[in-house]
């Protein structure tokens, strides 16, 4: 499990927190809501996480993050960034966002992030395809050039 470490201060934390909050609520009046106590949980905690990892990534790349809080604009300038709690977490991409281009993958939590590395959807192949979207491995299935960038 290749990366780069980013530390967030208790100042990006609480900033990524907040914006976590603005984009679910967003979401629920969308109406992406979920019914489930359970399932609720997790989306609280998936949008709150998922944002300070987008703050990680823009830390680490010297990036302005403005917190775009338009549902389906790309996360950060022309990058999509998917994080997982699990250290060794796949890539997922799926059907829908095939186009999309760039993909980041950030694994981590509560403001310690590590950047694993990131793929660009023209490299999508049925090898990495499992059920229902493509699942790229860590390692020989993403690229490291984005953190090896020198972690600011």
């Amino acid at each position: 499990m290749a990366g780069v470490q980013v530390l967030l201060t208790p100042t990006e934390i609480l900033h990524g927190a907040i914006g976590g909050v603005i984009r679910q609520v967003q979401s629920m009046k969308y109406s992406h809501r979920v019914d489930e106590p359970k399932s609720c949980e997790n989306a609280w905690r998936n949008s709150i996480e998922g944002f300070l990892a987008e703050v990680a990534v823009a830390k680490h790349l010297g990036l302005f993050h403005s917190g775009a809080f338009d549902l389906g604009a790309p996360d950060l300038s022309g990058l999509e960034v998917r994080h997982s709690v699990v250290p060794d977490a796949h890539l997922i991409i799926r059907p829908h966002e095939r186009d999309k281009g760039n993909f980041c993958l950030v694994t981590g939590s509560m403001g310690d992030y590590w950047i694993r590395g990131w793929f660009n959807t023209a490299g999508l192949h049925d090898g990495f395809w499992q059920s229902d979207s493509w699942w790229i491995p860590q390692g020989d299935g993403l690229y490291n050039e984005l953190a090896s960038r020198g972690s600011r």
